[in-house]
């Protein structure tokens, strides 16, 4: 999370219109296809990208959770295979892994992919409508935030209207103990479970200014379960600063938080008023069904 203007220098334009350039055209040659251009469309594949299909289908089919055997055997893959590319997709923020029961599950990022097409219900609308109406009532930054592991792992990102506001990208991952919506995520677990993923995260870390005592995190999930949001002041980005609440009753998806980000000086004045805000949103949002 950065903080950024409405105007960027020229220099930096150019950058980025090279970067995009650059992520347009082919960097060498382009993997060949399985079958030769006379064979029928469906068989004209590269192999890698109709395997991420095949898999996203075989979710959407079998509706719950997965593991690297029923995958393999359900899509007569070698179980290495398997393993590797769900390894992958859960890398790339679409599945997260349930380390304890070996288990793979989409995550709201693949529900979001089509929420582009006009006109089309999906089953993120509801959450989509509540974005829409945190960003047009505040004019911040909206953070979708998904647990993935030890970190948040942002899925879907409203960017700010305001003139001075935070780069953010879906895809992002965040250490979830320094993140609000992190701390918003760990409220809800037994302080026991907290302590262990704070154990890991600090095992972690490999700069040793990212990690966190045990009784500075507890400090903050009591403050958390006391006031009902979470707020970081600047502990991932300085300036930067995030409210967040836990998102309740979306299982088996896994645990998200919905998150209002802006500068610090902007944020905590009116932390009350945007807490109290986004906590009438998502009652709103579940009386939606």
């Amino acid at each position: 999370m950065a903080l950024r203007s409405d105007r960027a220098p020229p220099g930096a334009l150019m950058s980025r219109q090279r970067a995009r350039r650059a992520r347009q055209e082919p960097c060498g040659p382009i993997a060949p296809t399985e079958a030769s251009p006379g064979t029928p469309l469906a068989e004209r594949t590269v192999k890698s990208a109709r395997r991420v299909l095949e898999v996203l289908e075989l979710f959407a089919e079998r509706r719950g959770p997965l593991t690297v055997g029923e995958v393999a055997v359900a899509l007569a893959y070698p179980q290495s295979s398997a393993s590797v590319l769900l390894q992958s997709l859960v890398a790339l923020g679409y599945l997260v892994h349930d380390r304890g029961q070996r288990t793979f599950l989409p995550t709201l990022r693949v529900a979001f992919l089509g929420d582009w097409l006009e006109g089309k219900e999906v089953a993120t609308d509801a959450i989509a409508r509540l974005m829409r109406r945190l960003h047009g009532a505040t004019g911040e930054t909206i953070i979708l935030g998904q647990r993935q592991g030890v970190h948040v792992l942002y899925i879907r990102i409203l960017e700010a209207a305001n003139p001075v506001r935070f780069v953010l990208h879906r895809g992002m991952r965040r250490p979830i103990h320094q993140a609000a919506t992190g701390v918003a995520l760990l409220a809800g677990l037994p302080d026991r479970e907290i302590l262990a993923i704070l154990r890991r995260c600090n095992a972690e870390a490999r700069d040793p200014a990212q990690r966190v005592k045990a009784a500075a995190l507890m400090a903050a999930i009591a403050q958390c379960r006391r006031d009902g949001y979470a707020m970081s002041e600047g502990s991932v980005t300085p300036g930067a600063g995030v409210i967040a609440m836990a998102l309740p009753g979306l299982e088996p998806v896994p645990a998200t938080a919905l998150g209002i980000g802006a500068p610090v000086e902007r944020l905590k004045p009116h932390a009350d008023a945007i807490a109290a805000r986004l906590r009438a949103e998502i009652a709103r949002w579940q009386a939606e069904g």
